[in-house]
């Protein structure tokens, strides 16, 4: 700052918020500015709580409201940016006046007035912008001038990446209705017209003139004095339509193609993930303290020291898992809520296991569950037709499931349709079954099941599903205006794997070089923040995610079908056990939630209301990490990433632990018509928001059952929700 006044003083940089003033004298009137200058970079951007405060901005409006010129005399911003250091600009810009827009806000809501007058001077200051500008610019309530610092090497940028770097400087000084100007300490002009532009707002002498916007010359346009068809476009910008609601993704979306496209530089901002920020101010430059130093190259070590013993620890556990994997047993961590973990084992490894748990101190209780177990390996001759019957009350094998699919796909060619998606790793085909029509814009529902082998429970939801919705009259309607897709069997090898050799089988059946372990999670295969949480890289763990996102055939085989209508699809559930809950997004991390998060919890307490009203059976409607844990490379995640509206995770009856996947056979058909009211209320809720209207002469009006779950869903609607469990 002190470059710009007639000070005696010497230089120096910046390290946080410093004050200053600047004083002139007009005959025997003096007039005194205060200055306050920020260094320190957009992580201290907190400090501007000092200047900014309702009794200086008061000041302000009471003592010089008679000024003609709104551009000085009020509280104004110089923001300069360092175009030689792309990285920083959007990050600093976009910190800076965020955080002034929150101080602003703040003052606002404790005076009506200050905001009254805040907003007629803002009126006054665009009053050069046409109506269809002011629609799309969403300007800084203060006056704003954008300083581009080092023109004299950005002039030696190449001629291209010159005139778009001007484009969007222009595009962002018209959105935030700024004045622009180049600026390099360097060149002599230069130094001057900042010092008149200062001296503008702080004694209200008369702006500096002129109109520049050559992006071979250096830029000067004043706030109001450009447009986006004078001042030419950013790559098609004014081909572009958005609200002002919208206007700061699109600037954030023109700067990463700027910067990707352009200059071909990595990208540090990342659309819609959380991007760099630098919240460190020791790592800035300007920090050159030796006592700071030294406290942050302990602090460094420290943390080196720490990731090294945690390596160490995690190393250890690792080797600890593969001791335990040659007993046996079987890891169920689905549910920590209780602080307990869950293992099946098998009887060969008893005194092993209690030998281990001893020696390390732990508690256990053991039960014997091989009677729930042996009752439903049943095998069945596969000449008998498979009927309802047979899903309501046993758990079939993955050839009864194909036989069952091929019978009604016969028995109702008209509604039903088999349709192959791919095959498993051992050659099992994945099968899907579309109900209804297929409509071209007619939106769809779309269920799978079984990815996890031992969850028995989902294939016969599935199938139960696909049988009464097409054999029942009364969803015909349902079915006019939305497509269902039913996937009931996801993981065919580990499925038959859980039935013939090991129960609590959870994985696919892929096999690897060098490995006595196989399989993947396939739940945690899917290419989305695929290999950062709830996963392991072990492959002999439970939760292994696999070698590479997709690896899994059968992941694949989803992943494709569902790209290839994403457009169309509207509805997501992943079926699952157990827990009695309905999960939704994010579950990748934690306190974390898609900006639609209360239409899906709204729909999501709609459908635990269905199923309780069934059996009184209760499900919590909670956030996929919040309520479990987080797991990345998840079904529903992946869904919800690329578009689809409502993705869900059902976790199945029961909710005992000591039952867990082991569910008894004469509960198939309860947990059945549960899960078949919670996907019909989703349906209806994708009928009504995208489905196809139809005359009422053309199809069945709706069942009773249908009206009161609608009516159900609008109830709870009303009755307020937020993100708490």
């Amino acid at each position: 700052m002190l470059n710009f006044l007639e000070r005696k003083e010497d230089l120096k940089d910046s390290v946080g918020l410093e004050f200053t003033y600047a004083r002139r004298t007009r005959g025997n009137v003096k007039d005194v500015a205060n200055l306050w200058e920020l260094g320190g970079g957009s992580s201290v951007t907190e400090l501007l709580t000092i200047p900014i405060t309702m009794k200086k901005v008061e000041l302000v409006f009471k003592f010089h409201d008679f000024l003609e010129d709104i551009f000085f005399r009020t509280c104004s911003l110089i923001i300069l940016l360092d175009m030689t250091n792309l990285d920083e600009v959007w990050i600093v810009i976009e910190k800076t006046v965020d955080t002034i827009r929150r101080l602003i806000e703040n003052l606002q809501r404790q005076d009506l007035n200050l905001q009254t007058r805040m907003e007629e001077k803002l009126r006054l200051r665009l009053e050069k912008y046409d109506s269809g500008s002011l629609k799309m610019c969403t300007p800084c309530p203060i006056p704003i001038t954008i300083v581009a610092s080092k023109y004299d090497e950005f002039q030696n940028f190449e001629s291209e990446k010159r005139r778009h770097l001007c484009q969007f400087l222009r595009f962002l000084a018209y959105c935030y209705g700024a004045n622009l100007m180049m600026y390099s300490s360097r060149m002599e002009q230069f130094p001057k017209l900042v010092k008149n532009m200062i001296s503008h707002f702080a004694f209200g002498t008369v702006c500096p003139q002129g109109y520049i916007t050559d992006h071979n010359k250096p830029m000067f346009i004043k706030c109001g004095f450009d447009n986006l068809e004078v001042g030419g476009t950013f790559n098609g910008m004014k081909k572009i339509q958005f609200s002002r609601l919208e206007y700061h993704l699109v600037l954030k979306t023109l700067w990463e193609h700027l910067r990707l496209s352009i200059f071909g530089e990595s990208l540090s901002l990342v659309f819609g993930l959380k991007r760099y920020e630098k919240t460190d101010p020791m790592i800035d430059p300007v920090f050159k303290e030796p006592s700071i130093d030294n406290l942050v190259e302990i602090k460094r070590k420290e943390l080196e020291n720490h990731i090294r013993s945690k390596r160490d620890r995690e190393a250890a556990e690792a080797r600890a898992a593969e001791r335990i994997a040659k007993i046996n047993p079987d890891f169920l961590g689905e549910n920590w809520k209780k602080k307990q973990a869950h293992y099946f084992i098998n009887k060969d490894s008893v005194e092993k296991v209690k030998t281990n748990l001893v020696a390390n101190n732990i508690t256990y209780q053991m039960r014997d569950v091989n009677p729930q177990i042996f009752k439903v390996r049943r095998r069945r001759d596969l000449n008998g037709a498979i009927t309802i019957n047979d899903i309501n009350n046993r758990y079939l094998s993955y050839d009864e499931q194909m036989q069952f699919l091929n019978s009604i796909s016969q028995q109702y060619p008209n509604d039903v349709k088999l349709q192959k998606l791919g095959n498993s790793f051992e050659g099992r085909s994945i099968t899907a079954v579309r109900i209804g029509d297929d409509g071209s814009n007619k939106p769809i529902v779309w269920i799978d099941a079984g990815i996890h082998a031992r969850e028995w429970i989902s294939y016969n939801v599935a199938l139960y599903l696909i049988y009464t919705i097409v054999s029942q009259p009364a969803y015909r309607d349902l079915l006019n205006s939305v497509q269902l897709v039913v996937v009931p069997n996801t993981n065919p090898d580990g499925y038959e794997f859980s039935r013939t050799v090991d129960r609590m089988w959870r994985k696919t059946r892929s096999r690897f070089t060098n490995s006595r372990c196989g399989g993947a999670d396939a739940n945690r295969n899917y290419p989305f923040f695929w290999g950062t949480q709830g996963v392991s890289h072990s492959q002999c763990s439970e939760v292994y995610c696999g070698a590479r996102p997709q690896s899994e055939p059968e992941v694949l085989a989803l992943t494709n079908a569902i790209q290839r209508e994403e457009t169309r699809i509207k509805g997501y559930i992943a079926l699952h056990s157990y827990g009695q809950e309905i999960l939704y997004p994010w579950g990748h991390t934690q306190r974390t939630y898609p900006s639609d998060v209360e239409d899906l919890i709204k729909v999501g307490r709609a459908m635990a209301s269905a199923i309780q009203a069934v059996n009184n059976t209760e499900y919590n409607v909670v956030n996929s990490g919040d309520g479990l844990y987080p797991a990345a490379g998840a079904s529903d995640d992946w869904a919800k990433s690329r578009g689809i509206k409502y993705s869900y995770t059902i976790e199945l009856s029961p909710i005992d632990d000591y039952i867990g996947f082991s569910l008894p056979e004469d509960r198939i058909n309860q947990v059945c018509r549960e899960a078949f009211q919670a996907i019909q209320v989703l349906m209806i809720e994708v009928k009504s928001k995208f489905g196809i209207k139809h005359s009422t002469s053309s199809v069945s009006s709706p069942s009773a059952q249908s009206s009161l779950l609608l009516k159900r869903m609008r109830t709870t609607a009303n009755r307020g929700f937020g993100r708490g469990k």
